[in-house]
């Protein structure tokens, strides 16, 4: 039993993951097979009726009813293909109409024309169907039991000279198109599970680059290569400082110290996010973030200082309930600057310029738990904000 399992998992089950996609390609794939089926019934029923009103051919009624086989069916399966029924449901009616071509090719073809439809009508399915390998098999067999039967009718005249060895080479072909449909199904497994991996292995590799760069200069570096740095006139920018870290950063061990860090700046984070802002870069316990870069933003001024205001509020909230208390600074300068990727191997998205060293300033002047502004800051938020704990601060840059 557990070899079947295995031999079923590797060659016939395709993947949860994987089978609404797969079933949809397999009613497209049967779309076209019966869209050809409704031209190639229609033109050559549209050319027999030309030729035997025009030209007086003398046709048989059996290449009207041949021909008016094929766009019939065309016509139900575009019908059918409407409904929900299954796609395997499909495939399978697309295998038993197409036997039906072979069965009166059979009768009226010479032998080897009857072979090469055989082969080239299951050849071309499996090719361009993902089919049941199982299916196809039982369904398969049972179309050759139905020929030795047929064959045996007293009315019924073949047209090859040798009905044993007829049925012989079929079952040879049979058992090649069966190896097929079994290495063509292992193959999509395969495929499929493999491009699975690369797709997780992507998304892993994306959400790194995410962390490291904004989605817009990831999205220019996917498409032309390369990111040239910018200049933004109109940006504003938090530097957080945490107030004595290496007097305490001393008594504490490396685990505990960098625990702390993480869980602090993991938070700071989110609250980035939340207000539309983004994390440029961490210095020891340093924290910086800026707002109205890569993408415009007219409300810079004031996310960046409802961002600096939650990080107060967050780490005054979690001073409550831990025995560590920590204490940050906030310098919030705004203006112009310019932002570019520094390095080709470990990419490090900076900003420089005139704003980040009055925002280094200003933090460094502040007292604790308080934000301290430019005054450029502070005309952008003048109406619209409470400035206590702010402090409006001028320095020399």
């Amino acid at each position: 039993m557990e070899s079947l399992k295995k031999f079923y998992e590797k060659f016939v089950m395709i993947p949860g993951d994987f089978y609404e996609a797969e079933s949809r390609k397999n009613r497209n794939i049967v779309k076209i097979i019966f869209m050809v089926s409704v031209f190639f019934g229609g033109f050559f029923l549209s050319l027999s009726f030309f030729l035997n009103l025009f030209f007086k051919f003398q046709l048989r009624a059996n290449p009207y009813t041949y021909y008016s086989y094929f766009l019939l069916v065309g016509v139900l399966g575009l019908l059918l293909l409407k409904t929900r029924l299954p796609s395997s449901f499909f495939i399978l009616l697309v295998l038993i109409l197409s036997e039906y071509v072979i069965t009166v090719n059979l009768l009226k073809a010479p032998f080897s024309s009857s072979v090469v439809i055989f082969i080239g009508f299951f050849f071309a399915f499996i090719m361009v169907l993902n089919m049941n390998p199982v299916m196809f098999t039982i369904q398969l067999i049972l179309y050759i039991c139905f020929i030795e039967v047929f064959k045996a009718c007293a009315h019924i005249q073949m047209q090859y000279p040798d009905s044993t060895s007829f049925i012989k080479n079929v079952f040879l072909f049979m058992l090649v198109i069966i190896f097929l449909s079994f290495w063509k199904r292992k193959y999509i497994i395969e495929s499929l599970l493999r491009d699975a991996r690369l797709e997780k292995e992507r998304k892993k590799a994306d959400e790194l680059l995410h962390n490291i760069l904004p989605d817009s200069v990831i999205q220019q570096l996917k498409v032309d290569g390369k990111s040239p740095p910018k200049n933004y006139e109109n940006i504003s920018l938090l530097v957080a400082d945490i107030v004595d870290f290496t007097k305490t950063a001393t008594d504490l061990p490396p685990y505990v110290l960098i625990l702390e860090l993480n869980e602090i700046f993991s938070e700071y984070d989110r609250i980035c996010e939340l207000h539309k802002c983004i994390r440029i870069k961490t210095i020891g316990d340093a924290y910086m973030a800026v707002c109205g870069l890569p993408e415009e933003d007219p409300e810079h001024a004031e996310n960046i200082m409802n961002c600096a205001k939650d990080f107060i509020a967050c780490l005054d909230e979690r001073n409550k309930k831990s025995q560590i208390k920590w204490n940050i600074r906030v310098g919030i300068a705004s203006g112009s600057a310019i932002a570019g990727i520094i390095g080709k191997k470990k990419y490090l998205y900076d900003i420089l310029g005139e704003t980040v060293d009055t925002a280094v300033k200003l933090q460094n002047s502040c007292q604790p738990m308080h934000i301290r502004i430019s005054e450029k800051t502070y005309q952008l938020l003048k109406e619209k904000e409470a400035f206590d704990p702010v402090e409006l601060g001028e320095v020399y840059v």
